[in-house]
């Protein structure tokens, strides 16, 4: 798997520098954007490392970004398809009370991300009721402050935890279905 986790930091990683470029060249980012430099956009180029060539148009930029971004995600789904593989393969061999024992801690894990995704789920209404309280309140300020205060306020949104959370327990889900059918 070391292989493989330098392939997805190699993808990753020139994907992201693809696409910074160009965002730069096509002026799409904001002042609060964590990878320009709104007040030095070519500062931020001079910074690129030196596998990332200047001087192309900002669609090739866009395509190199792109087509790394593909890269990464067949990369992805082979990983995953060895891992289960690897997993199922493992299960197969076991025997009954090994199985059985395997099903249960399966259970424990998605009983302990159910109760994590109910606390999250849980700060859902007071997190919006504090998003409407500060709408009301940044009314008066200066653009650029309001700017701040709701990029701030966007860091602590639950969803994203929450899409997660849903996510792996559907995951998980279907493992258990299958260790079943397969007992």
């Amino acid at each position: 798997m070391g292989q493989s986790d330098r392939k997805h930091s190699q993808y990753r990683n020139k994907a992201k520098y693809f696409r910074i470029m160009y965002r730069i060249l096509t002026g799409k980012y904001g002042p609060l954007d964590p990878q320009i430099n709104a007040f030095d956009p070519e500062g931020t180029i001079e910074r690129m490392p030196k596998y990332i060539p200047c001087g192309r148009s900002a669609d090739w930029y866009k395509e190199q970004a792109e087509k790394y971004e593909r890269l990464l995600q067949e990369q992805r789904e082979l990983d995953q398809t060895l891992r289960d593989m690897t997993w199922k393969t493992e299960y197969e061999r076991m025997t009954r009370q090994d199985r059985l024992a395997k099903l249960h801690a399966h259970a424990t894990r998605r009983a302990m991300i159910q109760g994590m995704l109910n606390e999250w789920q849980a700060k859902v209404i007071p997190y919006e009721l504090r998003m409407a309280r500060n709408a009301i309140a940044y009314e008066g300020l200066p653009p650029i402050e309001r700017m701040v205060r709701e990029h701030v306020d966007a860091m602590g949104d639950p969803t994203a935890i929450i899409e997660i959370l849903q996510e792996r327990l559907q995951e998980l889900a279907e493992e258990q279905q299958w260790m079943v059918d397969h007992l």
